[in-house]
């Protein structure tokens, strides 16, 4: 069975670590640190990030 929730995090992970090799700011200047201490968990959105999110197919599940 797929867990549907880790798949979400691991598309947010994935996606903060691209925006963050872009240099793109949805997910802020404290998410580089983030990546750092917490690997593993997904990264915090910065303001307005769920807009962004919308507009790249993910919806309302981005908060």
């Amino acid at each position: 069975m797929v867990d549907a929730e880790a798949l979400y995090e691991e598309s947010l992970y994935e996606l903060a670590r691209r925006e963050l090799e872009a240099g793109l700011p949805l997910f802020g200047p404290e998410a580089a640190v983030w990546l750092r201490r917490h690997p593993d968990r997904p990264v915090p959105l910065a303001p307005g990030a769920a807009a962004y999110l919308a507009g790249v197919g993910l919806g309302d599940e981005a908060g």
